[in-house]
């Protein structure tokens, strides 16, 4: 995006981009003040010294944040203009497939709230109303990432979801076994954990320059963790203690096999490389675009738009029908049964939506490569046929 710094030139104009303004700053600024402070038999070391200084790189950096703070309203329009263009043209494109998906997660969402304004549910019951709830906002996020171009957000996003639709399906089926022990034990686990959060937050809290929890906030929560223990062992303090009773080592891969999600391992490691920064997940934000490899730093509308609306879609599918089948003891509701047909039902449009929009993307970016138009996305229904009826 140009910032109206000009090119530097003979005249003396300052460069155009950000870094190279600094320079420019810098040097001009310099200059003007070695000549007015030093003659020019100064000692070199003096010199070198003053340069060096870090208050000479603050002034100049100050001189910057100047010319920044009177330029940004006029930046923020050029870049709200391109940001809208672009959310435009890529509605052009995947508008139904977005359309839809909002549609099943306002519908998922509104399954459950019918069973929550009955009140018919226990422990149980409210755990998976609770993981419902997270599961529809992880939703709209992937649904807000994908409308705005971000694919590899939604991503991470998702992983949030499958997380969730593990948890519902096992606490669906065994959480109302012996007085909702399991159920239970997850409350538990909560409990310590968020009072290891809370030592972890004391220990860091001067250098933060936070308030320190009180003395009485961190006994009332060692009592409760201590009391999560004593109800249900120690093991309730190792990793995923909640569902030792479940198996004796509950990593999450095993927790997916038990709540038959396993076959989802590879896309789950393929979301967490977009949540972590090592190497991998470093691979991950390259992609190829006409022949050349490019960083990703900006919003874009190729990608794993499909894959992540259909994972979206699948996994709150999950979450959904813990709630639906599962959240009231008992056999369900025939309208509930119903209910998670229906969202089932809609999952496959949803998809085949966004294969639609994929392939609208990839036919417009043939125009403009092949046929040199600029703007292929902006009349659809000229070259690729479709009405405002499909």
């Amino acid at each position: 995006m140009d910032r109206n710094w000009n090119q530097a030139d003979e005249d003396g104009n300052p460069p155009g981009w950000l870094v190279g303004f600094c320079q420019w700053t810098f040097e001009q600024q310099t200059v003007a003040d070695l000549r007015a402070r030093f003659s020019e038999t100064a000692p070199d070391n003096e010199v070198v010294a003053y340069v060096t200084d870090e208050t000479t790189f603050r002034t100049a950096a100050e001189s910057v944040f100047r010319d920044v703070r009177a330029r940004h309203p006029s930046w923020l329009v050029d870049q709200m203009d391109y940001r809208d263009g672009f959310e435009r043209r890529l509605r052009n494109a995947y508008g139904p497939g977005l359309d839809r998906l909002w549609a099943f997660i306002d519908l998922a969402r509104e399954a459950s709230h019918e069973i929550h304004r009955r009140g018919e549910v226990g422990i149980t019951g409210q755990v998976l109303l609770d993981l419902h709830a997270r599961a529809c906002l992880a939703a709209r996020e992937v649904h807000a990432l994908l409308e705005s171009g971000f694919p590899q957000g939604a991503l991470a996003a998702w992983r949030t979801i499958h997380e969730t639709a593990v948890y519902s399906s096992l606490l669906g089926d065994h959480g109302f076994a012996d007085e909702n022990r399991l159920t239970r034990r997850w409350l538990g686990y909560a409990d310590v954990e968020r009072y290891t959060d809370a030592k972890i937050y004391q220990d860091h809290v001067d250098r933060l320059g936070y308030e320190p929890f009180t003395a009485e906030t961190m006994a009332a929560l060692q009592a409760k963790a201590e009391s999560a223990v004593a109800d249900f062992g120690p093991a309730l303090k190792s990793l995923n203690g909640w569902a030792r009773e479940l198996a004796e080592r509950p990593t999450f891969r095993v927790l997916e096999q038990l709540a038959g999600l396993g076959h989802l391992r590879g896309h789950y490691r393929w979301a967490s490389h977009r949540v972590h920064a090592d190497g991998r997940g470093n691979e991950t934000n390259w992609f190829s675009h006409r022949d050349r490899r490019a960083r990703l730093a900006a919003p874009t509308n190729t990608g794993d738009f499909v894959d992540v609306a259909d994972l979206t879609v699948g996994s709150l599918h999950v979450v959904t029908n813990s709630v639906l089948l599962n959240a009231r003891e008992g056999a369900p509701h025939y309208g509930e049964i119903v209910a998670a047909e229906l969202l089932g039902l809609m999952r496959a449009s949803i998809t085949e939506a966004f294969v639609e929009g994929h392939d609208i993307v990839a036919e417009a970016e043939r125009l403009i490569v092949e046929e040199g138009v600029e703007e292929p996305l902006e009349n659809l229904t000229e070259w690729w046929g479709r009405t405002d009826e499909r």
